[in-house]
Parts: structure tokens; sequence; C-alpha cells
């Protein structure tokens, strides 16, 4: 958790992680956008009347993730299968390289804490994989659009009242009209339903 108290929390959060992405020599677009304003009308419609929502990572993308690792064990059973042309160190560097390449992929598909989470959302709060935070708690939220194109990465920033702020990697979700728009819409309907 870092720690802010100043009147523009969203860009001074902006800046930050900037400077770090900076610090490790990356140099990237960065925008920072308050909920408010990413609300998609078409979702809201859609909402009206719901009392609590869970929005979970995506399956489709683990689906993705173990196709490519499938095919990544169909080449290298054909690579193991074909009759030997006294090439074996060479088969065993592709074993080994093709090997790490599934293990990492199945790791991060299905077992990466950092990606595979929910979040639930009611007019209380919201909890994201075991942390809990009361709307009433809530100083801002926003979404950090790392990049541009094809790839950019969406992060859930939630600045709680004492100028903390926690980030959350939006990776493993996936929406047809955006990730940060979608989760946007879903909490200031909720953050504004106990408002109201």
């Amino acid at each position: 958790m870092d720690q802010y108290s100043s009147s523009d929390d969203l860009e001074k959060i902006r800046l930050v992680e900037k400077s770090k992405r900076l610090f490790r020599g990356r140099f990237t677009y960065i925008t920072m956008t308050s909920t408010e304003k990413k609300i998609n009308n078409r979702v809201l419609r859609s909402i009206s009347g719901m009392i609590d929502k869970e929005i979970n990572s995506n399956p489709i993308r683990k689906l993705i993730l173990a196709l490519v690792c499938i095919v990544f064990g169909v080449v290298e059973s054909k690579i193991f299968t074909t009759p030997p042309n006294n090439d074996l160190p060479a088969r065993i560097i592709v074993f080994v390289v093709f090997s790490t390449v599934i293990i990492y992929l199945l790791i991060i598909g299905f077992f990466s804490k950092k990606y595979n989470y929910s979040i639930n959302l009611d007019f209380n709060g919201i909890s994201i994989r075991d942390d809990y935070y009361q709307w009433y708690d809530l100083k801002h939220t926003a979404i950090l659009q790392i990049g541009s194109g094809r790839g950019q990465r969406e992060h859930l920033i939630i600045v709680l009242s004492d100028g903390t702020y926690e980030k959350y990697p939006l990776e493993g979700f996936l929406f047809l009209c955006g990730i940060g728009n979608t989760i946007s819409t879903y909490i200031e309907y909720f953050k504004k339903g106990i408002i109201n």
C-alpha cells in the first residue's frame, strides 16, 4: 500500500505508477480515469434492479491457454516420435523449452492468484480476492491504463479514505466492451446505491 493525501490523488497515483515504470526502463503511455467517467450506459440499463454481482476471471482465457498447451504438447510429441537423426541434444533442448512454456502457461492461466480472482460487488462494498472495502471507506475508484492499442493493460485502482491505494490487474478478465468500462459501471451502480 502506498500513502497519499492530496486533493488530486488520481493524478499523483498515475505519476507514481509512471515513475515506477520509467525506473525500470519502460517508457509507456499511462492514463488514469475515474470510474465515474467510464460508465457504459448499455451495461447500466441492463443491471437495473440488481442487488449484487460477481465478476469472475474469464474461462475463455483459460480455454485458449489450455489449447496453446495442447498444441505445444502435440508438437513436442511429434519431435520425439520422429526417427532420430543423431540430433538428441537438439531434441532435449526443444523438449526443455516446450515443457517450460507449457508449465509457465498452466501456472499463469490456472493457478496464479494475480490473474485468477473474482470481484464481488453489492450495495455495502466491493470484495476483491480476500480484501473487502466498504463504499464509505473509499475515496476514489479508477481504472489505470498502461500502454495503448493491443498491448494495453488495465488495473483497478482503489483509493481508501486514508489516502492509501491498492492496484488490481484486470488482465484475467475479458469483455467485449472492455473490462474497465464494465467494472466501472458496476462499481458506480453499487456505490451510488449506498449513497442515495
